[in-house]
């Protein structure tokens, strides 16, 4: 009990003085004129520098006229007699959660085998 007493009697005196200060900071009350002479005050307007002209970009060159004469490749088919074919390429992926949709013709035309029979 009495410890409780010695902490709570400073922060009571803290409170009052808190109260104290506040009251005399603010028991003079604005006048409520306008303070027209003022003292101690320098007025500096900021300069505003002139703004550079941009510089004009040169102009872009035009893109050369496309060659419509020209083969777009010299060779179709992977050589000059046009024999390379190219078979191990795997053109079509092959999903894993939907080959039961794919039909005998499919897998045919896909060069496949089935692996796994309708039941």
């Amino acid at each position: 009990m009495r410890r409780r007493l010695l902490l709570v009697i400073p922060a009571v005196v803290v409170l009052a003085a808190g109260i104290a200060i506040a009251v005399y900071a603010t028991r003079k009350p604005p006048s409520g004129e306008l303070e027209t002479a003022v003292t101690d005050v320098t007025v500096v307007a900021p300069t505003v520098p002139e703004t550079p002209r941009p510089t004009p970009r040169p102009p872009k060159p035009k893109p050369p006229a496309p060659e419509v004469d020209k083969r777009c490749w010299p060779m179709f088919g992977g050589g000059p007699t046009r024999d390379l074919a190219r078979l191990d390429i795997d053109l079509v992926w092959d999903p894993i959660w939907t080959p039961d949709l794919i039909t005998d013709r499919g897998f045919e035309l896909l060069g496949r085998t089935r692996t796994r029979t309708l039941t």
